[in-house]
């Protein structure tokens, strides 16, 4: 099984490392005692920082459908979530 789990941002503070760019390869470690290797990657961070975004029209702003994103964040412990208001395209309130 291959579990992989995106959020789209958190929020700065605690012990998150910064972005580092390097040319060198990324290796596969094996697990031992299975045919699995694992390249790890990212930075951890605290579970109650991380955040989710989404946007939606003004004129739309009573239809977000909390059927579809309460699940959704309830099951990834998504603490932060904001919404981007727009008015054809143009943010003005989050």
């Amino acid at each position: 099984m291959v579990v992989r789990h995106t959020v789209d941002g958190f929020v700065p503070g605690g012990d998150a490392a910064s972005l580092n760019i390097s040319k060198e390869k990324a290796e596969a470690k094996r697990v031992e005692g299975t045919s699995l290797h694992v390249i790890s990657f990212g930075t951890k961070v605290p579970q109650d920082s991380i955040l989710e975004i989404a946007t939606i029209s003004k004129a739309r702003e009573n239809q977000l459908n909390w059927d579809e994103k309460a699940p959704q964040l309830f099951l990834s412990q998504t603490y932060n979530f904001y919404v981007g208001l727009h008015d054809r395209g143009f943010f003005s309130a989050v």
